[in-house]
């Protein structure tokens, strides 16, 4: 099961000593009517991160100020065995 959240891309920072690592920066997205809802059940959040996938960095950068839906779901990191039969 996973959880979504809703967030706006606020800042998008590319920097001069390494323009491959592009920085972003979400807050909780509580704008407009139709984030009412989320905006009760979380009115405040943020997110940095620093991409250096050059599409990852793309969208952020084309969603600059729009919403995004981010879905959070458990991950195993517990290494998979193999089956032998």
């Amino acid at each position: 099961m996973g959880v979504e959240a809703r967030f706006w891309v606020d800042e998008i920072t590319t920097r001069a000593y390494n323009p491959d690592h592009t920085s972003v920066t979400l807050r909780a997205a509580g704008r407009g009517e139709g984030n009412k809802s989320w905006a009760q059940a979380t009115p405040t959040g943020t997110i940095e991160m620093t991409i250096t996938n050059p599409a990852a960095a793309q969208f952020f950068k084309d969603n600059q100020g729009k919403d995004v839906a981010i879905t959070f779901t458990p991950v195993d990191m517990e290494p998979k065995s193999s089956q032998h039969g």
